[in-house]
């Protein structure tokens, strides 16, 4: 029988940014300060296997480059030695390879064949991306649940890693020509000189705006935007701020790969606590911009033709510990959410914590509707006769709780119920009924999902409220 694993170690997928407050006087510190210390990380970022980031703005390695898998100490770091010109390559950056939003690990919805199901006869195959968590492990021994959100942060964090990297780079711009900070309603336009370099790495790059502007309320806004070495456009708009008691900001926009590729991510962070949230998705190119965004940067969600993800995370600074919602839905016409629901405790040198997988509503036009909640199990998305009500798997979901100390390479788990047969019952109740991930044969496989409302882990999550930002964010 299958058996699987959910996530997850310190939570990671933060964003995290040092900003300037709003009476810092016009130094190029103050330039570093607001834009430089952001970064987005999976939340078992440092792992082994198969579920390695694909190579994000590396394409020429005497530029600037992340690879998508570091912590989120060393992007900040690596971010903040580029936008203060410490960086050995100086300001230079080229532009990454960029490939959607998706993702699955081997071990995670596996495309399988079957005969004789049970809910409507008959031999046929169930796509991949529909079975949740299919096998225990990768290969390589990486837990499948951790496998898996490393490919669904990877794929959102590789177009926040470009965004913020060009950012950098603009900022070195800044930094290393000695511009002063604009004084307040007042801006510094630099197409010229960050087009100069950008183009030392990609030579047919253009930058048709960089603007830095610092607004009435003593925020900060650095808009980029041009086209990439393949004439396809991207722009990259930030926004951040700092109070005596909070930081908070706003990064979002596009790059253009065979679609629009879009996102938009808020967060906020006292002392030692992190609130951040994203969405990120696909439109097609003849798309406007006013179309995929709202007026203040949050994107739209009508209209988008491939996947969508959110993701929502709260997360404690000291003990690296912190809960997860990530929801994601393969079209805006699909019936359901696919979503994980995760958090982790420490004591001494050992996280522990749970996780759990299911499907969620379909999302809203509104950005306030979307919760990331699972609201049950659907074991029969795609096979003959599936029935998507989740009638009788109301509150069902797989669930797995693990630890992981301090040195060890990735988690492992405790407890696994994940255990179903993808039929409208869950349940396998028809001996001729058969399906090769692996063979199942007559074994009348029945349930081990755990029901949320009864379970004795699911107290213990807690669903990030996501940030709430001042008036004019």
């Amino acid at each position: 029988m299958r058996k699987a694993f959910l996530v997850h170690t310190s939570l990671s997928l933060l964003l995290v940014a040092g900003c300037s407050s709003s009476s810092d006087s016009g130094t190029s510190t103050s330039w570093q300060d607001a834009f430089a210390g952001v970064a987005v990380s999976s939340p078992v970022s440092g792992t082994v296997g198969t579920s390695s980031f694909v190579p994000a703005l590396s394409r020429n390695v005497s530029a600037f480059s992340l690879h998508g898998d570091e912590s989120v100490k060393t992007k900040i770091t690596t971010l903040t030695d580029l936008a203060s010109g410490k960086a050995a390559t100086g300001c230079r950056i080229s532009f990454a390879s960029l490939s959607g939003f998706a993702g699955r690990a081997n071990c995670y919805g596996p495309t399988i064949n079957y005969t004789n199901h049970q809910d409507g006869g008959g031999s046929g195959s169930l796509p991949g991306g529909d079975l949740g968590i299919w096998d225990q492990t990768e290969v390589s021994g990486e837990a499948c649940a951790a496998a898996q959100i490393n490919q669904l942060v990877k794929s959102a964090a590789n177009y926040f890693d470009s965004a913020m990297g060009l950012q950098a780079s603009a900022i070195c711009v800044l930094t290393t020509g000695g511009t002063v900070i604009p004084t307040s309603s007042s801006s510094v336009d630099f197409a010229s000189s960050f087009q100069d370099v950008v183009q030392e790495d990609t030579p047919a790059a253009t930058i048709t705006t960089a603007n830095m502007a610092r607004n009435s309320d003593g925020s900060f806004t650095l808009t980029l935007e041009g086209t990439t070495d393949g004439a396809k456009a991207f722009k990259v708009v930030s926004k951040v701020n700092k109070t005596t008691t909070q930081k908070e900001g706003r990064l979002y926009g596009f790059f253009e790969t065979t679609n629009r590729d879009a996102f938009s991510a808020s967060f906020t962070k006292t002392s030692n606590d992190i609130s951040m949230q994203y969405y990120a998705g696909t439109w097609s190119l003849a798309t406007s911009e006013s179309a995929m965004f709202e007026t203040n940067g949050d994107l739209k969600l009508s209209g988008w033709s491939g996947n969508m993800n959110h993701a929502v995370l709260d997360y404690d600074l000291s003990s690296e510990t912190g809960t997860l919602s990530y929801a994601w839905q393969a079209g805006g016409g699909d019936s359901n959410t696919r979503v994980f629901n995760a958090y982790t405790t420490k004591s001494g040198s050992q996280f522990d914590g749970c996780g759990f997988f299911g499907f969620g509503d379909a999302f809203s036009t509104t950005l306030t509707s979307n919760t990331n909640s699972i609201t049950g199990f659907i074991c029969n998305w795609a096979g003959p006769g599936g029935n998507h009500s989740m009638a009788t798997t109301t509150h069902l979901a797989q669930k797995q709780c693990f630890s992981k100390t301090t040195s060890a390479t990735f988690f492992s788990p405790t407890s696994s119920s994940i255990t179903y047969a993808p039929t409208n019952s869950c349940n396998d109740t028809n001996g001729s009924f058969t399906y090769d991930w692996p063979t199942h044969s007559g074994d009348g496989a029945t349930n081990d999902l755990v029901d949320l409302t009864s379970d004795t882990s699911f107290p213990s999550y807690t669903a990030p409220a996501g940030p709430t930002l001042s008036s004019g964010f």
